[in-house]
């Protein structure tokens, strides 16, 4: 399914004339990119315009809640695009949700997972990939081969402890009090300019 040029330019407008940066422009650690040239927004964009085919306002109006916050100018041309670094496998659910960066010491994952779920849930993180012993480790980072259910839009977002960067994790594990709410193997495919 393709956005045609007429339906994001209503898209455009409907993100630019709300004068509302995201809180990610203040700090985009990649630079931002052209909005057809993020798969992840694109794609968002295309389920959002489905969505509005299908009169399903509420899904149109949580995908632009979600998209508003990476766009970096006020024409809403620009976005800083969130980086796929990997699945989330999240045994509360049992579903595997989608990992990103979006910006150089924040992740997020995104699933339907309750969001009281994810606030008394505490995230681990390791720079080595023999994290988890019993796992091969394994991260396929094409994106165009992520399958996303289309009723994920909650972000949770994780800022990374100490002096870690998006560049050095390799797993990640959540867990709520006793209990395992899932597992990650990470990884990041380029490089981010060093800043001071």
């Amino acid at each position: 399914c393709r956005l045609g040029g007429s339906a994001l330019v209503l898209f455009l407008v409907v993100f630019g004339s709300r004068q509302c940066y995201g809180a990610v422009n203040s700090f985009c650690s990649w630079g931002c990119t052209p909005i057809k040239e993020c798969k992840v927004i694109y794609r968002d964009l295309v389920t959002a315009k489905v969505a509005r085919e299908k009169q399903q306002n509420s899904k149109v109006d949580k995908i632009i809640s979600l998209v508003r916050e990476y766009i970096c100018d006020d024409k809403a041309e620009q976005v800083c695009c969130p980086e796929y670094m990997g699945q989330f496998n999240n045994t509360i659910t049992n579903t595997v949700n989608t990992v990103y960066a979006i910006n150089r010491d924040t992740i997020v994952v995104r699933s339907n997972m309750e969001e009281d779920r994810w606030t008394n849930a505490e995230a681990f993180f390791w720079r080595y990939e023999d994290c988890f012993p019993w796992l091969d480790y394994k991260v396929e980072l094409d994106y165009n081969d992520v399958e996303e259910d289309e009723d994920r839009f909650e972000e949770t977002k994780m800022l990374l402890p100490g002096s870690l960067s998006v560049e050095d994790i390799r797993c990640m594990s959540v867990w709520e009090g006793d209990t395992e709410v899932g597992q990650a193997h990470l990884a990041w495919h380029k490089r981010i300019h060093k800043t001071g």
